[in-house]
């Protein structure tokens, strides 16, 4: 029986530094893992700062600069294409307000008059060669845009 228990405790005695050894190399993988990680953030950081270093030079050199200039022109340009088709779009609703006056003669007097200031500066006569547009009308027309 002596000799079971004596059996028994060395196997349980290797059993638990088997263990402990893969209990300790489980640890120092986890760890090793965790190492690994974070050092890939660390670069990963670095790349990022790196890049947005290099694009803070781009911006600031002279052909950055010429492609922001490009940039807020092109802006500029679509700010006042929207400007002129909203202004546009609010004419043509004052046209429509005024009675006698449809959608399209409406469309066809802004294909002649595109702006208020035009229609302003148009006499009564060059309103009523619009098709559609008769003296009255015109005299409206100019009665209402000022």
């Amino acid at each position: 029986m002596a000799e079971l228990f004596f059996t028994l405790g060395i196997f349980m005695g290797f059993f638990g530094i088997a263990l402990g050894f893969w209990v300790s190399a489980s640890w120092h993988a986890q760890k090793e893992k965790k190492r690994k990680a974070k050092e890939e953030e660390e670069r990963e950081r670095l790349r990022l700062k790196r890049a947005r270093e290099e694009r803070a030079r781009y911006w600031a050199s002279p052909e950055g600069q010429r492609e922001k200039a490009l940039k807020e022109e092109k802006k500029e340009e679509k700010r006042k294409k929207r400007l002129l088709r909203e202004r546009r779009k609010a004419l043509l609703n004052e046209l429509v307000d005024i009675s006698g006056v449809s959608d399209k003669v409406a469309r066809t007097l802004l294909d002649q008059f595109p702006t208020k200031g035009s229609i302003r500066k148009a006499s009564v006569k060059d309103l009523s060669s619009v098709p559609g547009v008769g003296k009255s009308i015109a005299t409206a027309i100019k009665a209402r845009i000022k």
